[in-house]
């Protein structure tokens, strides 16, 4: 997904009254939505982005498998991902649990999440943890691009997760900070997403936008809105009343970083107190647990032996992804 609708938090620092903001909102709406505009949006000052019918909910998403030959990757979607019609098919829980649970691996756990008010319900999220000690969280991407196959094919990452935000209709043009290696590729900017995801030597940080210079990370991107700051749900029920979305998250953990992705369209509220509940069950505390472009954008792949098993289109291209990369004894 390019741009996401404004997250209302659970602390706003808005002049706005809460009368007036959707007022405000629905006028800038219709005067940027003709131009075909995409507005930084996020928790915070600023308006909400223009949408189209482009910008609607997707219902489901493909699953992949991955193969590698000779040093190269091909990938395929799986048999019975569309309809004769050519209309996604629900996911297949099971089979994708399966197929995920089989790439486990020393330091690396992979499991699912079930809502926390039954936990006989469909799981709503696959998550993948992985010790800081085995793995070190990385962000992959250039001016040009790259994609979930490139990925898997020039790295030894065993995870890939996508992706930062970016403009409504170029997939390859982000919205706010993103730094690869100390080369910017995207300005901070200073309304809408609120939370910078940074990486580096130290491990996976997590810092408020306010607090973020650029000689805290090797690599950085802003992302948004903190579902988890401090250990604590920071989303209000008012993030209830706006579309639910196939979604993207980073948490971190003490001594773990975890990927993951949701199985459905869901909002963040409740995806937030599934993730506390659900990980803490794990044995995972986790302070911090952050909102990547979900929707369109969502990726996740896991590597095997063999192969791949991948949620979400790994061939189209993002202005950079997310990798868990394992660590040498030198590192």
């Amino acid at each position: 997904m390019g741009s996401e609708p404004s997250y209302p938090c659970a602390r706003s620092n808005s002049r706005a009254s809460s009368r007036d903001r959707p007022n405000r909102r629905a006028r800038l709406r219709n005067l940027l939505a003709p131009l075909g505009l995409a507005v930084l949006c996020g928790c915070g000052d600023g308006p909400e982005p223009a949408r189209g019918p482009s910008s609607e909910p997707v219902s489901n998403l493909t699953r992949w498998s991955v193969t590698f030959r000779d040093g190269r990757a091909e990938a395929v979607p799986l048999a019975g991902s569309r309809d004769a019609g050519g209309d996604l098919l629900p996911i297949d829980v099971k089979a994708l649990e399966a197929a995920f649970t089989a790439h486990g691996q020393a330091g690396l756990s992979v499991f699912t999440i079930t809502p926390a008010a039954s936990a006989d319900a469909a799981p709503v999220a696959f998550v993948v943890a992985a010790s800081e000690e085995a793995f070190q969280a990385e962000l992959i991407g250039s001016r040009d691009g790259t994609d979930g196959v490139s990925v898997l094919e020039d790295t030894n990452a065993v995870a890939v997760l996508g992706s930062p935000f970016v403009a409504e209709f170029s997939s390859l043009r982000p919205l706010g900070l993103l730094r690869i290696n100390g080369e910017q590729l995207g300005a901070l900017q200073p309304y809408g997403y609120t939370r910078v995801l940074g990486f580096g030597d130290q491990g996976l940080g997590v810092v408020g936008r306010a607090a973020y210079h650029r000689d805290l990370f090797t690599s950085a991107v802003q992302v948004g809105p903190g579902i988890v700051e401090q250990g604590r749900l920071d989303i209000s029920e008012r993030e209830l009343k706006l579309p639910a979305y196939f979604r993207t998250f980073v948490a971190r953990c003490e001594g773990s970083v975890v990927f993951g992705v949701s199985l459905r369209p869901v909002h963040l509220r409740h995806l937030g107190e599934d993730l506390l509940a659900g990980l803490s069950t794990r044995g995972l505390r986790c302070d911090e647990i952050v909102n990547l472009s979900g929707d369109r954008e969502t990726l996740l792949a896991l590597r095997g032996t063999d192969g791949a098993t991948v949620l979400g289109n790994p061939r189209v291209k993002k202005t950079a992804l997310l990798a868990l990369i394992p660590r040498t004894p030198s590192r």
